[in-house]
């Protein structure tokens, strides 16, 4: 109910005063509005007497409404009521109205002098706004979609009823229709369509309100819905399989060091999203797409591939697949060894048969790999091997023994085991010595040998000799120690190098035989110490064969003190070898006589890290097209030294290459020994390397002997 007054003074104490109320009809869109008129005095001296006035009016906008003005008579502070009307006034279509009031008094009466033949006084009224339009509410807001969102409509009358409809991106719908007051709406968990790249999105709630059939009128209200947390990307397939050719086929199985996982995802989004990243992660390696190859499996037993989808609203969904590796390790000859027996199986030194311990391990990959292996022998320096036995099984520990006399006495043997599996092979060779006698003298009379039987026209040794006094050839002293254990080991204990390892395997060998004469002049001192200084304390001055020492102020060394072997190829060729502080180890060459060097090489770095020198092969190569397989391949260390021999019949030598297995090419390069006896006599082996495991001859000539003896790998 709305209601208000105004007053205006005739003159005087004397005055009109309008009132007016109203009480509004929801349900019609009207009020009825009152208008009241009344005369006051507003001094106590004053006093009006007038009778009816049957010609008085009221005007509601604009509309007359007439009236019979009471008769007033009285004095002194007060008010009469001259008279009062009722109308139905109707209100805006949105419910609202403001009224323009008038009263006309006809008067017809003199006050203080003045004649007033009628007074009219007029307002504006503000009636109340009538509720049309049902303005709704929501709660909660965000809602989750798939969740209730409560909508009140606060509707005006209860004869009132609603439609309910909605937008939420490109989609729309309506809720509910002819409802009469509020409404829980279970929100469509599909509107999460509209927002494939986002998980929350905002939307309209429109509420029309009717009376009956009638539109009464529209009103709106946003809400905020977001994509439940369970809305993440389905994972629909992961397929794996082996991704190396044939080993699927062969193993039925994923093999350790050798497989490699090939996986394809398929995923998809949900509601609209789309995926944007699948990662596999595998052995800690992580890996992007739905379709990829892994590295080589490093480990064994469970492998788990874990799978991660991310779609557009940047939810993921994971997924463990576990694959089962089988234990591969490449074949492994443990311990090799051969030596002489008699017909009997017992060890002896002029045995013609032969026992040969061995230990070695194929891996079974569950019993589906391949497995051989092969025992081969010859005479030293024989060109061809034949076999002496083989077998088929994955592990073997025990002594073979062959008791034929298949040995002679006379000859000195290579044994050569090799091992074979589905990917690779490896070999081991061991030699055993003749038959023992404590000398023996060669049936051409121009060979001795002593604790053996002579092989040459040369004076062998296989008894530890020792010396009281200097060896002497063409005047010149001659090292009396050529066991390349014992020198080992004596460099070792003078550099003080502890904790390094020697790795391959170090066969006793007649060095005289393999080398040529290794020197013509003493390196050492009647003690075995250095000979002395370095020449004017200037390295580039030690030019001649011999052991030397260089301290703190001598130039041209390679760090401040040490000792250093210097090793004389030619006149012009030579070698440094310098053994340093900290157990350093450096290396440099001259080829012009010591006018220019090579820059110092590093070959170790302390006494704890230590080049690995390992011998890959060693035979005789000496025609065209005879292949040594290494028992390791080249691609594990960073030079390879190729040593071959020359023999002229009047000398024997060995020459050597140093090859950067970067510089290797297995289709293309072919390296070079080559010796010359004299100007119109040179000799050449020609060898290649068909592949990582294996070096052949491609071509020999000369007039001589030529043939390539050993081959040495070299890790820095």
């Amino acid at each position: 109910m709305a209601s208000d007054t105004k007053t205006q003074v005739i003159k005087g104490g004397h005055y009109l005063r309008l009132s007016w109320s109203s009480v509004a009809d929801p349900n019609t869109n009207t009020s009825l509005v009152t208008l009241n008129l009344y005369y006051g005095l507003s001094y106590s001296t004053s006093s009006i007497a007038i009778g009816s006035r049957s010609d008085a009016k009221m005007t509601y906008d604009g509309v007359d409404v007439g009236f019979i003005a009471n008769a007033i008579n009285f004095s002194g502070i007060g008010e009469r009521l001259l008279g009062t009307t009722q109308r139905t006034i109707s209100h805006n279509p949105d419910g609202s109205k403001t009224l323009s009031i008038a009263a006309t008094y006809p008067m017809r009466a003199t006050l203080d002098g003045t004649y007033f033949a009628s007074v009219v006084i007029s307002d504006s009224a503000l009636l109340d706004t009538i509720p049309r339009a049902s303005q709704p509410t929501v709660s909660p807001t965000p809602v989750e979609l798939g969740g209730v969102l409560s909508i009140q409509t606060h509707r005006a009358s209860s004869s009132f009823t609603h439609t309910l409809e909605y937008t939420f991106g490109n989609q729309s719908g309506v809720i509910v229709e002819n409802l009469p007051t509020d409404y829980d709406w279970t929100v469509p968990l599909t509107l999460a369509n509209a927002i494939p790249n986002a998980t929350s999105g905002s939307g309209i709630i429109t509420c029309k309100t009717y009376n009956g059939a009638t539109l009464i009128g529209t009103k709106t209200v946003a809400f905020t819905a977001n994509v439940p947390t369970s809305v993440v990307p389905v994972i629909n397939s992961v397929n794996i399989t082996e991704a190396v050719a044939g080993l699927a086929a062969k193993f039925l199985a994923y093999v350790q060091n050798k497989s490699k996982l090939a996986v394809a995802t398929s995923a998809s989004g949900a509601y609209s999203s789309t995926i944007t990243q699948i990662k596999v992660t595998i052995e800690n390696t992580n890996y992007t797409g739905a379709s990829i190859t892994s590295d080589i499996i490093t480990g064994s037993g469970t492998i788990s591939v874990v799978i991660l989808v991310t779609d557009s609203r940047g939810r993921t969904k994971s997924q463990t697949v576990n694959v089962t590796v089988v234990v591969y390790t490449n074949p492994a000859i443990n311990a090799m060894n051969a030596y002489r027996v008699n017909g009997s199986g017992t060890p002896m030194d002029d045995g013609t048969s032969i026992a040969i311990p061995m230990n070695f391990l194929i891996a079974s990959v569950n019993n589906r790999n391949n497995k051989t292996w092969l025992l081969e022998y010859r005479i030293v320096g024989a060109p061809s091997w034949t076999t002496l036995s083989s077998g088929s099984v994955y592990t073997y520990n025990a002594t073979y023994t062959n008791l034929t006399g298949l040995f002679s006495g006379d000859n000195s043997y290579e044994i050569r085991l090799t091992i074979t599996d589905y990917f690779t092979s490896i070999s081991r060779i061991v030699s055993i010595g003749t038959a023992f006698a404590l000398y023996n003298i060669n049936a051409s009379g121009k060979g001795w040998a002593f604790g053996k039987v002579s092989e040459g026209d040369n004076l062998e040794v296989a008894l530890d000799a020792y010396f009281t006094g200097l060896l002497k050839k063409n005047g010149y002293d001659v090292a009396t120690s050529l066991d390349i254990d014992t020198i080992m080991t004596t460099l070792a204990n003078k550099l003080n190098l502890t904790g390094g390892t020697l790795t391959g395997n170090l066969t006793a060998v007649n060095l005289s035989s393999q080398f040529g004469l290794v020197q013509q002049k003493a390196i050492t001192d009647g003690n075995g110490l250095p000979l002395g200084n370095i020449p004017s304390g200037n390295a580039d001055l030690a030019i001649d064969t011999g052991w030397y020492n260089y301290t703190t102020g001598n130039s041209n060394t390679p760090d401040t003190y040490g000792s250093m072997l210097v090793l004389e190829r030619t006149s012009t060729i030579i070698f440094q070898l310098a053994f340093g502080s900290n157990g350093k180890m450096f290396h440099r060459s001259t080829i012009d006589g010591g006018s220019t060097w090579t820059a110092w090489q590093t070959l170790w770095t302390n006494a704890t890290t230590r080049t690995r020198f390992t011998q890959l092969w060693t035979g005789t190569l000496d025609a065209a097209n005879e292949i040594g397989t290494l028992s390791e391949a080249y691609s594990n260390f960073d030079f390879l030294i190729v040593v071959g021999f020359m023999d002229n019949a009047s000398s024997e030598n060995m020459v050597s290459v140093e090859i950067p297995v970067g510089t290797i090419s297995t289709n293309v390069r072919r390296y070079t020994l080559n010796h010359s006896y004299t100007s119109a006599s040179v000799s050449y082996v020609h060898f290649s390397f068909p592949s990582t495991t294996q070096i052949r001859v491609d071509s020999v000539s000369g007039a001589y002997v030529e043939a390539i003896r050993y081959v040495y790998g070299v890790k820095l």
